[in-house]
């Protein structure tokens, strides 16, 4: 006897009549009629034994065979269609290992999301939902990671914490399983995916030795389109990782490039002058990010005709326009140390941080600051006077600290000139071989008062000396525009003017030592009275204030 197939109507039917119980749509419609025990193309049938995936018989609407007609439309049920349904395909992954990651990954203490492992899976004849990954360690895993991760591409698919509980344990001491489950990855057919093991690492591992993670045989199990369960890979597959000692954060220590050269600070004559800047320096964090809590030792050198406690009652340490710290000066004789604590100064990795120190200046009176008084800060890199540690909780010891601070003198004055140098120039005179002719120019902004200084005829206010390795004999003079006035031989700079000085600088080596020689400015004498022009002997600032180098020969 043949077998009789099973009829299916829509969902929520159980005949041609009426309205689903479910979609409440009619349930008249084509009946389609699977193999005897089948209810669908897929599986076989409990009845028969026999595949359900064959022939699909439709029949015209209301009937459920061949014979008679309709109760729905009243036609004749004869006339059939017949439609082969294919079986769901079978599928298999492709597993591919990546080379990168490689073996022997190497890990820093601290660090989150290093891969440790990639692979692709391709899904091949039908799409594959990736069910279940297995990874193997050969060591026990939580005590060298607290976070181990999963990604599909860059999107994260899992994420586990790495505690003892999580894990299977294979074999004590050796062998450790992790299973990722309930994964939710689907790869269409013909697709290729890329996925990549990440973990994280504490910052005070117990493990730091070699650790391998496999894919063991079949550690990853899909499910393709016939709901057949597909394994990967065909032999394990591994790599290798471990943790590296992180390298501890260090500190270079250097002047700041604004404060290299040497200056004068104006003061009042009736009070305390505050936050004058005496040096800047920059701290910079390698290899981690630093945090600073103390700067000790900040050395403020006593130039003083009084002491540093009348002269300079407070020292601070600034960051931009915030005091970080203050310091009563306590010396009365020597050089003042001041010491900043309870700091929060935080350096990010490769950066930067500028530091200032300012003072108070005492008035400039005779009892307090002298006019010409200086100091300058000194700092040296080391662990007692930069308390600092990483951000992994090491100390920066003095071996992870390079550089100093020498700052630049400072000079005291209620008043005084401001000297820049604008050009200068120096070449042989024509047909000669042995002379040679120049100047240099700069300018001179009286600040704070009247500055004077004389005009060189008899008495000279500039000394230009001649520098090199000849015996060349030097003269010049000078010429100056911008003055207020000039009586008896006394130029006067009126306040807040700025006046242009053009030195005119000779060499003749006539029968000398040939060689290399330029000019330079020495010494710049000058005073704030008409009466003592020459009581102020600067021979400091005057670095930039020469001529270019010239061969002359003998």
């Amino acid at each position: 006897t043949p077998a009789v197939p099973a009829v299916s109507y829509p969902e929520g039917c159980t005949s041609a009549v009426g309205y689903s119980s479910t979609t409440g749509l009619s349930c008249v419609g084509e009946v389609v009629s699977y193999p005897e025990g089948c209810t669908s193309a897929v599986g076989y049938s409990p009845t028969t034994g026999l595949s359900c995936a064959g022939e699909v018989v439709s029949y015209p609407e209301g009937c459920t065979s061949a014979l008679g007609y309709s109760p729905t439309t009243g036609l004749s049920c004869a006339g059939t269609t017949t439609t082969t349904v294919a079986a769901p395909a079978e599928g298999y992954f492709t597993y591919k290992r990546l080379a990168s990651p490689s073996d022997g990954t190497s890990i820093k203490k601290g660090v989150s999301d290093k891969a440790i492992m990639s692979f692709t899976l391709k899904a091949n004849n039908s799409a594959i939902d990736v069910e279940r990954i297995k990874l193997n360690f050969n060591k026990r895993p939580w005590l060298s990671v607290s976070q181990i991760a999963l990604y599909d591409g860059s999107t994260l698919v899992k994420e586990v914490e790495a505690v003892s509980s999580a894990f299977e344990v294979v074999t004590v001491g050796s062998s450790y399983n992790l299973h990722l489950t309930d994964l939710d990855i689907s790869i269409g057919l013909g697709v290729t995916k890329t996925f990549t093991v990440k973990v994280d690492v504490p910052v005070s591992p117990t493990n730091t030795a070699l650790t391998q993670v496999q894919l063991a045989v079949s550690a990853i199990r899909g499910v393709d389109g016939a709901a057949l369960n597909v394994y990967t890979p065909d032999t394990a597959s591994a790599r290798t990782f471990a943790i590296e000692t992180a390298t501890t954060g260090a500190i270079v220590l250097s002047i700041n490039s604004g404060a290299i050269d040497e200056k004068v600070a104006f003061i009042s004559d009736t009070e305390t002058t505050e936050s004058v800047v005496l040096a800047q320096f920059d701290i910079k964090a390698k290899y981690r990010d630093i945090s600073i809590t103390e700067i000790n030792n900040v050395t403020v050198v006593n130039n003083v005709a009084n002491n540093m406690l009348i002269c300079i009652p407070a020292i601070e340490l600034w960051d931009g326009d915030t005091m970080l710290g203050s310091f009563s000066s306590v010396e009365t004789s020597a050089d003042e140390t001041a010491d900043f604590t309870d700091l929060e100064i935080d350096i990010i990795k490769d950066a930067t941080k500028t530091l200032t120190i300012k003072a108070s200046v005492a008035k400039e009176y005779a009892a307090y600051v002298t006019a010409g008084d200086y100091t300058n800060v000194t700092l040296a890199a080391n662990e007692t006077n930069i308390v600092a540690e990483d951000d992994l909780f090491n100390t920066i010891a003095t071996a992870g600290m390079s550089g100093g601070l020498t700052g630049k003198d400072v000079y005291f004055y209620v008043e005084a000139p401001i000297l820049s140098f604008v050009s200068s120039s120096l070449a042989l005179d024509a047909d000669q071989t042995d002379d040679a002719t120049g100047e240099i120019i700069f300018t001179l902004k009286a600040e704070g008062g009247d500055i004077y200084f004389y005009d060189g005829v008899t008495t000279s206010s500039i000394t230009i000396a001649e520098t090199g390795t000849t015996t060349a004999t030097p003269t010049s003079s000078y010429e100056v525009t911008g003055y207020e006035s000039l009586s008896s031989e006394v130029y006067k700079i009126a306040q807040n003017t700025t006046a242009t000085i053009t030195a005119t600088v000779h060499l003749d080596n006539d029968a000398g030592t040939a060689g290399m020689s330029s000019m330079d400015i020495t010494h710049f004498l000058w005073d704030e009275t008409s009466t003592t022009p020459n009581a102020e002997d600067w021979t400091w600032g005057l670095e930039t204030f020469k001529t270019r180098d010239v061969y002359l020969s003998s």
